[in-house]
């Protein structure tokens, strides 16, 4: 795919991406989304980008970033308006049915600007756990669904959720797509017969159940003579009932913390030495679209364990690239399933070969045009 196609030079988008660049950092997907944008800005004439403010800058060619400070959101419809009467948008690009998507949503209809918005998870399933405030958003979430020209969604499971909730035109695209230059084939990989290293990659949050992982890893070490290593690799956000905190307490009740390595949120780039020492990804969440990380270890070729949510009973075959289970099964057997996945060697085509032909960034930059040229065609 060429960088530049010709039926998008002459039109002007604008992005509206509702986390901080310090967020994005945090998350470890700051190089995802720099490539996606710089790739999607390459086919527009002008592309701005609207974001919250954060000691942090982030840096994307061909692109003019605005950051807006927390205290100003209420203002943030003008600051959309503006930018739309001064450099005639022509596409709103929403990351997020959100607050972002509200301020737009009234502009988008008000001046004729198709929008085009991201749809990651079922938010009434996501925020439980979290704070009664957050809860508004599921309010938020419907009306932008049924509102949005387009809608993008990260997994077959959430584009059916769209379609159910109104969603006119829902296209599948993995929202940043999986960097397999990064992730590359891991056939050198040995697992290590006295070892056991299991790795957890995303966010500290309740609907992703680290409760339950702690439990896992629990029994794991009851019933395996090995060493054990579980690395958690993600970002603790104290604004969700400080569950880090509470996570961190139940490994000193069951005393397995110095079998376990709180990493933080990393960049990509450092994740794939995790990748290489893992006997298994471990995925424990109630709810999920398209789980990146199962992305990437698969593009390793690294077996993962997975509740079967969203995607993963797509992508998860039990007995070639890992195990899926129900949400509601023993820990225990969980741990059981990770003794097994210690020893699957995952083939190409179960693996690797699957991400380079339907989950990389380049097929998501290039679903993402598509459906821009579809748009600005008619």
């Amino acid at each position: 795919m060429t960088d530049r196609m010709n039926q998008l030079i002459n039109y002007n988008l604008l992005i509206l991406h509702d986390p901080s660049p310090e967020k994005l950092y945090q998350k470890g997907i700051t190089n995802k989304v720099v490539y996606k944008f710089e790739k999607i800005a390459n086919n527009f004439n002008k592309t701005i980008l609207i974001c919250s403010k954060s000691k942090r800058k982030i840096h994307i060619k061909n692109v003019k970033t605005v950051y807006i400070h927390k205290y100003m959101k209420l203002f943030l419809s003008f600051y959309i308006l503006f930018y739309v009467l001064k450099y005639k948008i022509n596409i709103f690009r929403v990351y997020e049915p959100s607050f972002y998507a509200l301020a737009a949503l009234p502009i988008s209809k008000l001046l004729n600007v198709p929008m085009v918005t991201s749809l990651h998870g079922e938010w009434n399933k996501i925020s439980k756990g979290y704070p009664k405030w957050m809860k508004i958003k599921g309010l938020i979430e419907p009306l932008i669904i049924k509102n949005s020209d387009y809608l993008t969604s990260t997994s077959h499971s959430l584009a059916s959720y769209a379609k159910r909730r109104g969603g006119k035109k829902v296209v599948e695209i993995p929202t940043w797509g999986c960097d397999t230059k990064i992730f590359k084939n891991n056939n050198k990989h040995k697992s290590n017969s006295l070892k056991i290293n299991v790795i957890y990659i995303g966010r500290i949050s309740p609907e992703k159940r680290l409760e339950y992982i702690i439990h896992t890893i629990y029994f794991l070490k009851k019933i395996s003579k090995k060493k054990l290593k579980f690395y958690i690799i993600g970002p603790g956000d104290d604004t969700k009932n400080n569950y880090f905190n509470k996570i961190k307490d139940l490994c000193r009740a069951f005393n397995i913390e110095k079998f376990i390595l709180f990493t933080g949120g990393l960049n990509q780039k450092k994740l794939p030495s995790f990748y290489k020492k893992a006997d298994c990804l471990l995925m424990t969440s109630i709810t999920e679209g398209l789980p990146h990380p199962i992305l990437e270890a698969l593009s390793m070729n690294i077996p993962v364990v997975s509740s079967s949510v969203g995607d993963v009973k797509i992508l998860i075959k039990n007995g070639r690239n890992g195990y899926k289970f129900n949400i509601n099964t023993n820990p225990k057997t969980v741990a059981k399933l990770i003794i097994k996945a210690k020893n699957l060697k995952v083939k190409k085509e179960y693996g690797r070969n699957l991400i380079l032909n339907g989950y990389s960034k380049e097929s998501s930059v290039k679903k993402e045009i598509e459906i821009y040229n579809k748009m600005l065609s008619k």
